[in-house]
């Protein structure tokens, strides 16, 4: 199994591709609850717009 040279490519670059997975999480989440969970509480009142976020 380690001896595919594909396998170390695939080792090596998961920490990497994790990395930029984990960055455009952070921003999706970011964006989502520090932007518009404000705008659709003040819209549809505090449980609406939080229940519209969490589904």
């Amino acid at each position: 199994m380690f001896q595919n040279p594909v396998m170390w490519i695939n080792i090596v670059a998961l920490p990497i591709n994790y990395f930029f997975v984990f960055i455009a999480f952070f921003g999706e989440e970011y964006g989502w609850r520090y932007y518009l969970q404000p705008v659709l509480q003040k819209r549809f009142g505090l449980r609406a717009g939080m229940s519209a976020l969490s589904e």
